[in-house]
């Protein structure tokens, strides 16, 4: 399982033991991705009906509340997510790798 890395606090709000708690949600959502789409400032992760949708419920509202910067958008089974500056990529790329896409 890859934890999100602490490289990304400055852009983040949690603390670290927030943030592994929250690497560990993706890391479980990971198992579950069945197709995902990665650009520098977009990901889009198109999971499979054995999802936990209370579990990717959960890992949406704590990243709302932690990283302002991300557009979310859940629709069924597909996560989108965007960053509008390239001061963000790196807590994108830490989400993509925490899913393992």
């Amino acid at each position: 399982m890859k934890e999100l890395p602490l490289a990304i606090t400055g852009v983040c709000s949690l603390d670290a033991v927030s943030m592994a708690e929250q690497g560990r949600r993706y890391a479980e959502l990971g198992h579950h991705v069945r197709d995902a789409t990665r650009e520098p400032r977009l990901l889009v992760a198109q999971f499979d009906e054995g999802v936990d949708l209370a579990l990717l419920e959960e890992t949406v509202a704590v990243e709302r509340s932690c990283c302002s910067f991300f557009g979310i958008e859940v629709q069924g089974l597909r996560l989108r997510l965007t960053v509008a500056e390239d001061r963000h990529i790196s807590a994108l790329d830490a989400i993509a790798g925490a899913l393992g896409v």
